[in-house]
């Protein structure tokens, strides 16, 4: 982002020998395509009850892993109704009763949650009773649980002993009835709702029933039975994510009972769903896929269960497009196809544009702008931007660079990068690449010239960055390009430094208020060598900062965004404002730069930092975990591990990782906001 025509000694040297890595393998890819057309079967395909899994993933073993434990625990339910029956047929001491066995389910929106479950329930059914869900984000208040607890402790004839004798029923015909019942199962949907105004506030009432199977009704206490709790959570895609993201506020991660919760579960299952991008992706949603098309035309599959629908549409639905409410978007976007018998199903039955885009984008990151500021030099850096643009591609976001597009520079590589995905299952208009210029740089002739490098997936962004009084009093001619900070022996002009730093600054403005997100890594070690008042990344951090912007800091190759990450705390030592690079020379401290001081200003922010010393402190006094920090929703661990990293070839996937996982989890400063 901060590449100018000066900055070569920078940038990401670019390549035309790379190319991005196929999203799926092609022979896996050609035998979930046939899966859906010709009905050919996926190799390694487990089923319980109707719920068909590929043996390779995580929920097959894990989905296994739980049958075994419910039916172990039937197993011993059965065992304890013998052992009770002998011992009031003796008169001996009675065994003790099961505790309930509590197991969570987790995954994104529309990954099928309750299916799974359902199904594993279902496979037991000779031995569990499953009763209707309970969805916690429609009971208004605690007494409405209480009320669901003695509904379920009735049905297991489990009250409370004097209520039965109360009622005129013996203990051993209580104890009889119970023998022949089968283990009563309650699925218990968003869990990690809100109550009122509270989140999490649900996890304290479940404590006592989960741990001892007991409940508060009014003056008593009754027992639940022996019973099975299946808590499906809504806000989070696994138990890891779950956990870290109660901690986001340390303060009331115990208090609201999230540890207490977490010890009582005996098993869990993370469901990756549809959209997830492992290497398991497209045989996952041709499985679910040749489902929903059965079940949309029933009578249309043939004899071995392949449906006439046309290839290169099963390739987009398989691959390049994200589900945005999973299998639920799957279901939508078939519904709402209009085709006749005697057709097969393509690109032209889809419904149109607008319809369409309420289920399928390009990922998670859809309509996110994540700016790419990038000061890199070494050969062996290529790929790690290749990953980065890669992975960030692949979750949907649009990338933004701000500088001028040479010719093997980063921003071409991106732009490549770009050009290797698909083509967008519904067409648009907005590009996979923004490049933001600012003048005097985009006037260049080089500049204009190269602008057929954008590989038709770049969006240019020309800004007059002077105004007319400001190029004359600058002596800046209108249309003849200039440089600022002349290489070799040309003659060095101030007037001409500061107006590249003016439109330097306002073309970051610009940028920084459209991105959603900030990345940096490199640049510049000194800012005497800048070509706007001190380096580019060191700017664009502090106005990110000022807008609350989340930035993503890695400074494992040195440079500016090392000495930036210092000042944020990022580094192992206390964060000081005192440490960063030094400044001995520049425009700040001339007379020209006073005289136009008010034109590093922004429309709300009159009082920016203007020297390098003001910036070192501002960004001190913005450092994790300040108030002045905006959450780029890693934990300050994960960003020291990000700052410290090299970035090398056996770590860079770690790095780009790190990232993608950061953004991915910002939705939970507002858990409440954009939920699928």
């Amino acid at each position: 982002m901060t590449g100018t025509s000066s900055d070569k000694a920078n940038d990401l040297p670019g390549t035309t020998s790379h190319a991005l890595s196929p999203l799926t393998d092609n022979a896996k890819l050609d035998a979930a395509i046939d899966h859906v057309i010709k009905g050919t079967p996926l190799r390694g395909v487990i089923q319980i009850e109707n719920l068909n899994l590929l043996s390779e993933s995580k929920e097959a073993t894990r989905c296994n892993s739980i049958k075994a434990i419910l039916e172990e625990y039937a197993d011993r339910e059965e065992e304890f109704q013998k052992e009770l029956k002998k011992a009031l047929k003796e008169g001996a001491k009675q065994p003790k009763k099961l505790k309930p066995l509590s197991i969570a389910v987790f995954g994104p929106p529309g990954s099928g949650k309750s299916f799974y479950v359902g199904q594993i329930v279902a496979s037991l059914k000779n031995k569990l009773r499953e009763q209707p869900a309970v969805n916690l984000s429609q009971l208004s208040s605690p007494a409405d649980l209480v009320k669901f607890f003695v509904k379920i402790a009735e049905a297991n004839d489990a009250g409370n002993p004097e209520d039965a004798k109360d009622q005129g029923e013996g203990k051993e015909a209580k104890d009889a009835k119970v023998v022949d019942k089968k283990i009563c199962v309650i699925f218990f949907d968003e869990f990690d709702a809100e109550l009122g105004d509270v989140s999490l506030g649900w996890l304290r009432y479940f404590l006592s029933p989960m741990q001892d199977g007991e409940f508060r009704s009014g003056e008593k206490m009754l027992k639940i039975g022996p019973a099975i709790f299946l808590f499906a959570g809504g806000t989070a895609p696994s138990l890891v994510e779950f956990e870290r993201s109660a901690q986001i506020d340390p303060a009331s991660y115990r208090d609201k009972k999230v540890p207490d919760f977490i010890s009582r579960l005996r098993g869990f299952i993370d469901i990756q769903g549809i959209n997830d991008l492992d290497g398991l992706r497209e045989g996952r949603r041709a499985l679910v896929l040749s489902l929903k098309l059965k079940e949309r035309w029933p009578k249309r599959a043939d004899s071995r269960g392949g449906f006439p629908i046309d290839r290169d549409l099963v390739r987009s639905l398989l691959t390049n497009v994200h589900f945005i409410h999973g299998v639920r978007s799957i279901e939508a976007l078939l519904d709402m196809c209009r085709c006749n018998p005697e057709e097969t199903l393509s690109k032209k039955h889809l419904p149109d544009k607008e319809l369409t885009k309420l289920h399928i984008s390009r990922g998670p990151l859809d309509e996110k702008i994540v700016g790419i500021s990038a000061g890199l030099k070494e050969e062996d850096a290529n790929p790690f931007l290749n990953a980065l643009t890669n992975e960030l591609l692949k979750h949907g976001s649009t990338l933004a660079y701000g500088g001028e597009f040479r010719e093997n520079g980063t921003l071409d590589f991106i732009g490549r990068a770009a050009q290797a995905f698909p083509d967008d299952l519904v067409e648009r208009e907005d590009k996979r690449v923004r490049n933001y210029l600012g003048f005097p740089a985009f006037k260049s002739e080089k500049a204009q010239a190269q602008r057929n490098l954008g590989h038709g997936q770049v969006e240019f962004i020309d800004l007059e960055t002077l105004s007319e009084s400001e190029r004359h009093a600058l002596g800046v001619q209108d249309k003849n390009w200039f440089v600022g900070r002349p290489d070799g022996t040309d003659t060095y002009n101030p007037n001409h430094h500061l107006a590249w730093a003016i439109s330097l600054f306002r073309m970051r403005v610009r940028l920084i208020q459209d991105i959603s997100a900030l990345i940096v890594v490199g640049g510049k070690g000194k800012d005497e060598d800048s070509w706007g008042r001190f380096s580019g990344i060191t700017e664009e951090v502090m106005l990110a900062l000022t807008l609350r912007k989340p930035v993503y800091v890695l400074g494992g190759r040195g440079g500016a965004a090392h000495a930036v990450g210092q000042l944020l705390g990022l580094d192992e030592a206390l964060a000081n404002p005192n440490t960063g690079s030094a400044h001995t020379g520049g425009i700040e401290t001339g007379l020209l730069y006073g005289n136009f001081s008010k034109c590093f200003t922004m429309p709300g922010y009159p009082d920016l930092p203007r020297t390098i010393e003001e910036v070192k402190h501002y960004l001190f006094d913005r450092s994790f975990p300040t108030p002045g920090w905006p959450s780029n929703g890693l934990d300050i661990c994960e960003n020291r591990k990000l700052f410290r990293t090299t970035i090398t070839t056996s770590d860079w996937g770690e790095c780009v990782g790190l990232i993608v996982r950061g953004l991915t989890r910002l939705e939970w400063n507002h858990p409440r906001e954009g939920r699928k």
